[in-house]
């Protein structure tokens, strides 16, 4: 069907058959191209007013309407991308996938924006796992000791363990949110993940410091104590200088710090992980440093009754 010998009804129409049809986001994504172009001519043709427009003509959320049309104008180099979003990978998650694209390639050279759209989904992963059902070890005669020996447990990266997470969160939560906007379910997932990783990040910390505790600990030399303070872009006190206030100001730096080097903050790259961790271990090392050299409170003595306490 010749899209472009078609007015704007016929291509609301042709649209809305789409819908019914059950079409491929890609199908939908081109007839949506072709009624912005064919928008009336009081319609702003910035970004913002043309999507608003198409969505509430169309009667879909603007967010879908908008990551379609990116994908749409990115070309044959974001076809990986639409066979993951038929294969049933949220659409809305091609934004990140674009945008971390781009700090890497340029549009102009399609082959290689290409790559580095295949690169952000090798990273991203977001196939399931196919679900294999464990064969139960059954006890021989010559394991009547030991009938249930102890198997190596698999281990799993920092981002294969967040992946496996991301997929087992998300089958326990869609169920519940299963009557809300696509783009929506996907952002409450993402809220609810970053506050699984936060405990988590803030119980590790607990645990490395117990861990500490339970072994015999060397004392912060003041230039290690220098170097972290530097680490968290401070500059170290004077000697003899209370400690107290540098701790207090360091927690500051390192939260601030954190999120900025955080791989959530860079759409899930692991290029700032290394610095990440650098800022969590200098934080540490203050603290260790800090309770080290704190001086004691000697009570104050008020002298009464002709010189008696």
């Amino acid at each position: 069907m010749d899209l472009l010998a078609m007015n704007l009804d016929d291509l609301i129409e042709h649209h809305r058959t789409l819908v019914a049809e059950g079409a491929t986001d890609k199908a939908l994504a081109e007839v949506e191209f072709r009624i912005m172009e064919a928008a009336p001519e009081d319609i702003p043709r910035n970004g913002h007013a043309l999507l608003q427009w198409a969505a509430t003509t169309l009667r879909q959320s603007q967010h879908v309407t908008a990551r379609r049309r990116e994908l749409w104008i990115a070309g044959p180099a974001a076809d990986p991308l639409w066979a993951r979003v038929d294969a049933g990978m949220p659409i809305g998650r091609t934004a990140r996938v674009l945008r971390a694209a781009r700090s890497r390639a340029s549009r102009r050279n399609r082959e290689a924006f290409r790559r580095a759209i295949e690169e952000e989904l090798r990273k991203m992963d977001y196939r399931p796992a196919e679900v294999v059902t464990p064969t139960p070890i059954l006890p021989t005669a010559g394991d009547a000791k030991d009938p249930f020996p102890s198997l190596p447990a698999p281990s799993l990266g920092a981002r294969e363990f967040w992946q496996k997470l991301r997929q087992v969160l998300a089958e326990h939560m869609r169920p519940r949110l299963e009557f809300m906007p696509e783009h929506e379910r996907d952002r409450l997932l993402d809220d609810f993940d970053r506050d699984v990783q936060a405990v988590c990040a803030q119980h590790s910390s607990k645990w490395q410091k117990s861990a500490r505790g339970q072994q015999e600990r060397q004392r912060v030399s003041r230039q290690h104590f220098t170097n972290a303070l530097r680490v968290l872009h401070m500059d170290p006190p004077r000697r003899g200088a209370p400690l107290e206030p540098v701790l207090a100001q360091a927690n500051k730096q390192k939260k601030t710090l954190a999120r900025l080097y955080h791989p959530d903050s860079h759409g899930g790259s692991e290029h700032t992980r290394a610095q990440y961790q650098a800022v969590l271990d200098a934080f540490l090392v203050v603290e260790q440093y800090v309770s080290e050299n704190k001086k004691p409170v000697t009570p104050s003595l008020r002298l009464v009754d002709g010189g008696k306490q």
